[in-house]
C-alpha cells in the first residue's frame, strides 16, 4: 500500500476528463479507465458552458464526480494531491475552479492549478533524451494550433527553460477541431506552418495532442514536413494529464521533480567551462521569472523573506499574509528577475491612518494576472479595538517587463505577526478592552503596566492564547512560570521577549518600571492605576481613585507635581462625564499650583460649558475665542447628526454602550 495519499492529475476538456495517478510501490503514472476500460470519463455537462455560466457549483459537482471516480477504482480513502489543467488558463476560470474545490472541501495545500505549458514540461522533461536540444508542443484546439517550443539556456548561473509560442488560427483551421470540416481541407496550410520551423534551431522532439490532432487526421504530408532533420515525433491525447499528475507528484516527493536538482534532471545541459549552478528554473507559460522578497524585523534584526518563488506556478503563489507596519506608513519589497540585481520597490500606503508604532496591521494580498503581472493588496486592519481599520485598501501593480526607477524612499521594514488574529477577541477585565492577538496583548500591558496583577493572567486568557491564537508554547511558558511563583515582573518581562512586538530597547525602558512595580509608593502606583482608566474611557473608575489622592495635599514625600497632576487628570474625567462644573474647579486647582498656562483653555471650555463663570484671572479675548470655536464645534456636530439621521438607532445604540464605559465605576 502507498505510503502516501492519492496522487491525481486531471485533464478537463469541455466533453470529456482523463484521470490518471501516482502508483508509489511502481513509481510510474498510469491512466485511470472507466467500465469500458477507455482512458477518459465523459463530463455530464459541458466544461464550456459551467465556466461560461461561472457555476462554482456545478464544476464542484463535475470535479467530485472525477475525484470520486479516482477513489473508488484506485482503492483509496483520501486525496494527498490533484494537480487540474485548465486549458483557458484565466483569473475567472482559477477563480471558479478555486471556489468549486473550496466547496469540495479541499484546503490550498491539496490542489495546482495548472496551464497547458506547465503540464506538457513536466511531461516531456521527465524524459531526458527527448529534451536534448529542446521540444516542441503542437495544439491542436477549437482556437486554433499553438505551437510551444521549451530550450533550456544557461543564463548567469541558472539553467532556463523558455517558451517560444506561435499560432496559427484562422477560421477554417479552428473548424478542424470543432468537427465542421475535414482536416484535408486545411493539410497544405498546417504543412505550411510547420516547414517555418525549419529555420530555426532544431529540436529533439514534438508531440502533437488535441482534437484536431487524432491520430487518424495526422496525414502524411504532415509528418513529413515536421520531420526535415529527424526529429522524433509523438502523438497523442494524454500527455498534459500525465505532466499534470508528475507535477502534482514532484510536490510530495520531491526525488520525481524533473526541475530540482534532486530529481532526475540534475544540472542538464551545463556548458562546458560553467561550473556555477543554482539550479533548473522553468520560466515557460504561467510561472514566475522573478522572485520578490519583503523587508521584515525578526527578533529586533533586519531580513528578507521570499513571498514569490522564481520558477513556481503563479497561481500557487497567490497568497495572503499579516504584518504590521514599524516606523512609518509603507512596506518594502525587492524585485529579482533571474540573474539580474534586485531593485527595492518601497510601497507607500500614507492613505492609512498616522497611528503610534507598531499599531496598524495590515494584510497583504498577492495575486497574478499573469507570470509578468503581479498584483498587491494591502488593507489597513487596523489594531483590534485599541485603533479601529480604516476599512482602506492600497493597491499597486508589478509589471515585470517594464524596467522602473529605483526607489528613493527611505527604507523601511515590517514586523511578522505572532500567532494568528481571533476574530472573536478576549475582553480583559480590567478595562473591558478587547483584544485579538499576542500583540495587542503586549501593547495593552506596557501601556496599562500599573493596572497589572498576578491575577490577570488567569486560565481563561491562557486558554485564549493557546487556542485562539494558536500559540500553545507561550501559554504553556507562563503557566509554568505563574505555578511556580514567579514574580510579575519576570512573568512580564518572559512575556514582551517571547512575543517578537517589542525591541530590546523597548523593553529595557520599561524594565525599572517593572522592578518597582512592588516598592513604589502606592499613592504613585493608583495615580497611574487612574491614568490608565483615562486612557481607556473609563472616567468612572477614575474619578474616586484621584479624588482619594487629593486628600495627600501637605504631603513633603510625593513629587511637588504630584497633586496638579492629580487634579489635571479629575478634571478629564470629570469633563468626559459631561460634569463641566467640577471639570473646571478641577482644572484651577491644578492652576493655581503649577501654573501651567496650558490649562487655560481646559478652564475657559468647562466655564462656558458649565454656564458658570471662574474666579481666574483671564483674559476676555481668550474667552471670546474659545466661546467662537465652540460655537462653530456645535454647528459642525448637528450637521453630523443630521447626516447620520438614517442611522440613528445605531448611533444611539454605540453611544448608550459608551457611556456605561465611561461611567462605570
Amino acid at each position: 500500500m502507498d505510503k502516501h495519499g492519492l496522487i491525481l492529475g486531471l485533464d478537463m476538456e469541455d466533453k470529456r476528463t482523463q484521470i490518471a495517478f501516482f502508483h508509489e510501490q511502481s513509481g510510474k503514472v498510469s491512466p485511470i479507465n472507466d467500465d469500458d476500460g477507455k482512458a477518459v470519463f465523459d463530463n455530464r455537462v459541458s466544461l464550456n458552458e459551467i465556466l461560461s455560466d461561472k457555476s462554482s457549483d456545478a464544476l464542484a459537482e463535475l470535479v467530485d464526480k472525477m475525484l470520486n471516480e479516482a477513489m473508488i477504482r484506485t482503492e483509496s480513502e483520501n486525496i494527498e494531491k490533484v494537480c487540474i489543467v485548465i486549458h483557458r488558463y484565466t483569473e475567472e476560470n482559477r477563480r471558479i475552479f478555486k471556489e468549486a474545490l473550496k466547496i469540495l472541501g479541499l484546503n490550498r495545500e491539496q490542489y495546482i492549478l495548472a496551464g497547458e505549458e506547465e503540464a506538457f514540461a513536466y511531461y516531456t522533461y521527465d524524459i531526458p533524451e527527448a529534451v536534448l536540444y529542446g521540444t516542441r508542443l503542437l495544439n491542436y484546439t477549437e482556437y486554433g494550433i499553438e505551437s510551444t517550443t521549451l530550450r533550456t539556456v544557461f543564463y548567469k548561473g541558472y539553467n532556463v527553460i523558455g517558451n517560444e509560442i506561435r499560432v496559427l488560427n484562422d477560421k477554417d483551421i479552428c473548424a478542424v477541431a470543432s468537427g465542421e470540416l475535414d482536416i484535408s481541407v486545411v493539410e497544405d496550410k498546417i504543412a505550411d506552418f510547420f516547414k517555418s520551423f525549419e529555420k530555426e534551431q532544431r529540436v529533439s522532439s514534438i508531440y502533437l495532442t488535441g482534437p484536431g490532432f487524432d491520430r487518424d487526421n495526422i496525414s502524411e504530408n504532415i509528418v513529413k514536413s515536421l520531420n526535415g532533420r529527424g526529429v522524433r515525433i509523438f502523438a497523442g491525447q494524454n500527455l498534459f494529464v500525465k505532466g499534470a499528475c508528475i507535477m502534482a507528484t514532484s510536490c510530495i516527493l520531491p526525488a520525481y521533480n524533473p526541475f530540482s536538482k534532486s530529481g532526475s534532471i540534475k544540472n542538464m545541459n551545463t556548458p562546458i567551462g560553467k561550473n556555477s549552478v543554482y539550479g533548473t528554473v522553468l520560466a515557460c507559460k504561467n510561472r514566475t521569472t522573478v522572485s520578490i522578497a519583503l523587508s521584515v524585523l525578526r527578533e529586533n534584526e533586519k531580513e528578507n523573506i521570499e513571498i514569490v518563488s522564481l520558477g513556481k506556478n503563479t497561481d500557487s503563489q497567490e497568497t495572503s499574509f499579516e504584518c504590521i507596519l514599524t516606523d512609518r506608513n509603507a512596506m518594502q519589497i525587492y524585485i529579482t528577475p533571474i540573474g539580474k540585481t534586485p531593485r527595492r520597490v518601497v510601497i507607500d500606503l500614507s492613505e492609512f491612518p498616522v497611528r503610534e508604532n507598531k499599531t496598524t496591521r495590515v494584510r497583504v494580498s498577492l495575486s497574478f494576472k499573469n507570470e509578468d503581472m503581479c498584483t498587491f493588496s494591502i488593507s489597513d486592519l487596523g489594531f483590534g479595538d485599541i485603533f479601529k481599520s480604516s476599512g482602506k485598501t492600497v493597491t499597486r501593480t508589478f509589471d515585470f517587463n517594464i524596467e522602473e526607477n529605483a526607489e528613493t524612499s527611505m527604507p523601511c521594514s515590517v514586523l511578522l505577526t505572532n500567532g494568528i488574529r481571533s476574530e472573536t477577541g478576549f475582553s480583559l477585565a480590567e478595562t473591558g478592552v478587547r483584544i485579538h492577538s499576542a500583540e495587542e496583548l503586549c501593547y495593552y500591558i506596557y501601556c496599562n503596566i500599573f493596572l497589572m496583577q498576578r491575577t490577570f493572567f488567569n486560565s481563561e486568557l491562557l486558554e485564549f492564547i493557546a487556542n485562539d491564537l494558536k500559540l500553545k508554547d507561550l501559554a504553556d511558558k507562563l503557566y509554568r512560570q505563574i505555578k511556580n511563583g514567579a514574580s510579575l515582573n519576570f512573568i512580564l518581562l518572559s512575556l514582551f521577549k517571547l512575543v517578537d512586538y517589542y525591541s530590546e530597547e523597548d523593553i529595557k525602558k520599561i524594565e525599572p518600571v517593572l522592578d518597582s512595580m512592588e516598592t513604589a509608593d502606592p499613592r504613585l502606583r493608583l495615580y497611574s492605576i487612574a491614568k490608565a482608566f483615562i486612557s481607556n474611557n473609563m472616567f468612572g473608575r477614575a474619578v474616586p481613585i484621584l479624588n482619594n489622592l487629593t486628600k495627600e495635599q501637605n504631603d513633603p514625600t510625593l513629587p511637588i507635581s504630584f497633586i496638579p497632576d492629580v487634579y489635571n487628570a479629575l478634571g478629564i474625567a470629570y469633563a468626559n462625564l459631561f460634569m463641566y462644573r467640577q471639570a473646571a474647579e478641577c482644572f484651577e486647582e491644578s492652576y493655581k499650583n503649577s501654573r501651567d498656562d496650558t490649562l487655560i483653555h481646559k478652564i475657559i471650555i468647562s466655564r462656558l460649558l458649565s454656564d458658570t463663570k471662574s474666579d481666574q484671572d483671564i483674559s476676555p479675548v481668550e474667552y471670546e475665542q474659545i466661546k467662537n470655536m465652540l460655537a462653530d464645534f456645535d454647528n459642525l456636530s448637528r450637521i453630523n447628526i443630521n447626516n447620520l439621521s438614517d442611522k440613528g438607532n445605531t448611533l444611539i445604540s454605540e453611544l448608550k454602550r459608551e457611556y456605561k464605559k465611561k461611567t462605570t465605576i
